[in-house]
């Protein structure tokens, strides 16, 4: 995995595997269906490491079924 997420999550004690991130289509889906476009920095952490379960743990990062746009801003975490 070659990402500054993958190696900070693996600096932190973790193991991401070929599965942590989710999928480009998935992500590219999601933009088409709400039409906008992720900003880069999320977009290229779900790939890298947005399926591991830290991600649940605090301030959850939610998957992209729960990600939303509400008054034109991205609500993406509680």
């Amino acid at each position: 995995m070659n990402s500054t997420y993958a190696t900070i999550v693996e600096n932190l004690g973790y193991a991401p595997g070929k599965n942590a991130g989710v999928p480009e289509a998935d992500i590219e889906a999601w933009e088409r269906r709400h039409g906008v476009l992720l900003p880069a920095p999320l977009r290229e952490y779900l790939l890298a490491v947005g399926k591991m379960a830290f991600n649940r743990a605090f301030n959850r990062l939610y998957s992209l079924d729960e990600m939303r746009v509400e008054d034109d801003k991205l609500i993406f975490m509680e």
